[in-house]
């Protein structure tokens, strides 16, 4: 689960981005409920607030609006590749950021999940679960039988070893004499 973000403070001057070690500017310093911090970049801001909303983000940008009363609220605006927009207060901007990244969490693990299953899944389930009929094999072997084993291997029926020896034999012999 996910750690609740209390403030975003944004680096204007920027610095070096954590993970890719590349300067970037400007970056993010998310402080989470745990007194935990994190620094991000433009792209994995841009990432998580996309997997929040389901929608791709175009541009965010903070806003700092001042009241008639002389007090500043701080707004996050947020421009998507549809040309729809969103205009949101911290805590909900917060929470777009927490919901990005537990979807991405999910993703994650459900294509882990996938991989695992193929993984165990058996390749050709005929030679893993029951085989085959008696009619299925006898008419295997007939196949086996009619084909010429270069061209069944060439198509993907593989021979016993045995018949392969035994034609590449005959035809080093037909080449010889």
């Amino acid at each position: 689960m996910s750690k609740a973000i209390i403030n975003i403070v944004q680096i204007d001057e920027g610095g070096t981005n954590p993970k890719t070690n590349l300067f970037e500017q400007p970056l993010w310093e998310l402080h989470f409920d745990d007194e935990d911090k994190r620094i991000l970049g433009k792209s994995k801001m841009e990432e998580y607030i996309s997997k929040g909303y389901g929608n791709t983000v175009f541009q965010f940008k903070r806003w700092t609006a001042n009241t008639k009363s002389g007090s500043q609220v701080r707004l996050w605006a947020v421009v998507f590749t549809d040309n729809s927009h969103e205009l949101l207060v911290p805590k909900k901007f917060y929470e777009m950021i927490t919901l990005g990244h537990q979807r991405k969490d999910e993703e994650k693990y459900k294509k882990l999940e996938e991989e695992l299953i193929k993984k165990q899944a058996p390749q050709n389930p005929a030679l893993f679960i029951g085989g085959l009929t008696e009619e299925e094999k006898k008419e295997a072997e007939e196949l086996r039988k009619k084909l010429d084993p270069e061209e069944a291997f060439r198509i993907g029926l593989h021979l016993h070893d045995d018949e392969k020896i035994e034609d590449k034999e005959a035809v080093w012999l037909d080449f010889i004499n």
